[in-house]
């Protein structure tokens, strides 16, 4: 099923709006995964799917903390990326095994956003380099336009790179599941928590032996429930 490009859009600039919550506006918390999917579901039609996504990627990366000069994983990316695909694939909102395979698809663009957020405070420093310039020079209209610039370049980045993931992952998570039909059963109620415990592992550094093993655990008793052993 083609995405279509006003559901595209409205994600990618919603998800524009809510990063710059992070450092730029207000710092809200809007841009955490359980109300950036609420707010997201709402406009799509699928609220209770959303939440659910929103609160698995909440739980993925609560630990993902910004100590010092690190930029953390920020699960921005993929809940938007996830909500839309859930949106797309099933546009009924009635197969709620098909968040699994939504949460697979998306999960990568976490490095996505990543590397925007880096992208952005690099540029962020040197608009402070040049509004300090300016402010010495009492032309302090002129560094408040720069400010304005900048919230507005970090608003820019993060609207197109989501409209890109979007398009890309979108219609590849579409494609599999015609291919792979059955994919959502494996991903089944009963294997979804070994399946997700094993994604939460995966990204925290300490644990991806454990992590892979809860992922492929997840897969196998899927595979088990779906085939009726």
């Amino acid at each position: 099923m083609a995405v279509s490009p006003m559901v595209a859009l409205s994600a990618a600039l919603l998800g524009g709006l809510v990063s710059l919550d992070r450092t730029a506006f207000g710092q809200f918390l809007l841009s955490r995964p359980l109300p950036a999917a609420g707010l997201l579901g709402v406009a799509l039609g699928c609220p209770y799917q959303a939440v659910f996504i929103g609160m698995s990627l909440e739980l993925l990366f609560l630990s993902s903390l910004p100590v010092g000069s690190f930029i953390p994983f920020n699960a921005l990316y993929p809940t938007l990326i996830a909500v839309t695909i859930f949106a797309v694939v099933d546009p009924t909102n009635s197969h709620w095994e098909v968040i699994p395979i939504a949460i697979l698809f998306a999960l990568p663009t976490v490095w996505v956003d990543r590397l925007v957020e880096d992208l952005w405070r690099r540029s962020n420093d040197r608009v402070v380099s040049r509004a300090e310039a300016f402010l010495r020079l009492g032309r302090y209209r002129t560094a408040g336009t720069l400010h304005i610039l900048s919230i507005l370049r970090g608003f820019v980045l993060n609207t197109g790179a989501i409209l890109v993931c979007i398009w890309l992952l979108a219609e590849l998570a579409a494609l599999f599941l015609k291919q792979f039909p059955w994919m959502p059963e494996i991903l089944s109620l009963v294997g979804m928590m070994p399946f997700i415990v094993g994604i939460a592992g995966i990204s925290a550094a300490k644990v991806k032996g454990f992590g892979w093993a809860g992922f492929a655990g997840g897969l196998v008793l899927g595979f088990f429930v779906w085939s009726g052993i």
